[in-house]
């Protein structure tokens, strides 16, 4: 089993790198040695968070993981309908994975909120309820608030989260949220250094 989380960078030298744990500098190089490794070995494959939507990068790294055993899988997971099609080449099945349901989502945000303290006041309850069903089945978003309420203690300061216009939209479902929780670093957090 790999797993190699691929985000935007839809770089196959750093891809082949990460699955077989080279230090190699030349893209084409651990291409090879990816081809190599995977040579005749049954595996399992995750590429996690997929966007690319070039073609001729995906069967480059189609080319080199056809080498892997009979049996072998290859799973990847993405958000993006275009990025699935392509990477499915019409021969795959997209599983579309739904929301998750509030109870999970309640969760999931307390273990992240009351990590370090439950905060005592009146109606703690009604407030978990109504940021839950703001994250709108995401998992991401319930996490990413929870952490964010984990350092929180005053009912204001919950209720000034639980109130921002907007937790998740339909579009991208996660990119406000995580806005939300760049608002909330401290000034100096928030500077880009380079």
């Amino acid at each position: 089993l790999k797993w190699c989380c691929v985000s935007e960078d839809f770089d196959v030298g750093n891809i082949a790198r990460s699955i077989c744990n080279s230090t190699e500098k030349d893209g084409e190089k651990a291409l090879q040695d990816l081809q190599k490794e995977l040579s005749g070995k049954r595996c399992l494959l995750v590429l996690d968070d997929v966007w690319n939507k070039d073609v001729n990068m995906w069967e480059k790294m189609k080319t080199c993981l056809q080498y892997a055993g009979t049996g072998s899988a290859i799973l990847t997971t993405t958000r993006d309908k275009t990025a699935a099609q392509i990477m499915s080449g019409g021969k795959g099945e997209a599983l579309n994975l739904a929301n998750l349901e509030d109870v999970f989502l309640k969760e999931i945000l307390e273990r992240r909120a009351f990590i370090l303290q439950k905060p005592e006041f009146a109606n703690l309850e009604e407030v978990v309820d109504a940021i839950v069903k703001r994250c709108d089945g995401s998992p991401l978003a319930s996490k990413a608030i929870g952490s964010m309420l984990s350092t929180k203690t005053s009912k204001e300061e919950w209720m000034v989260v639980s109130n921002k216009s907007s937790i998740c939209n339909e579009e991208t479902g996660i990119l406000p949220i995580l806005k939300l929780s760049y608002d909330n670093l401290p000034l100096h957090m928030k500077q880009c250094k380079g």
